[in-house]
């Protein structure tokens, strides 16, 4: 009886400290980022009105006007591999900054790189 004690107690640990995200729940926390795919990086042709796109699990888009997020126009929860833009149309001319990642606890893993992107 006390072995089995023991190994419960074991595996209840092990669970816990394997990146589940809860204890009582055994599936795995992802965070592995999205890969970003549309509008594409440099892409000097995207409408006013975007759709943005991607591979793999995303929960968050933001959209700035700096490619160092400081300046961000647009936030958005999102589900799925694409966005469409919900904001008031973006002016034709100036670079915009788009990245997507996916949320595990309080941490938002975001995508490796971010794409640049022109309306016309």
């Amino acid at each position: 009886m006390k072995y089995i004690s023991i190994t419960i107690v074991v595996l209840f640990v092990m669970m816990w400290s394997y990146g589940c995200d809860s204890v009582s729940d055994s599936k795995p926390v992802n965070t592995t980022p999205p890969v970003l795919t549309e509008p594409a990086d440099n892409d000097s042709t995207v409408s006013q009105i975007p759709v943005f796109k991607w591979t793999g699990s995303a929960d968050k888009l933001e959209i700035s006007m700096s490619p160092d997020f400081t300046d961000i126009i647009h936030t958005a929860n999102v589900t799925g591999n694409e966005y469409v833009y919900t904001g008031a149309p973006l002016t034709p001319g100036p670079f915009y900054y788009w990245h997507a990642g996916v949320t595990a606890g309080t941490t938002v893993y975001w995508a490796e790189q971010y794409f640049k992107f022109r309306t016309q």
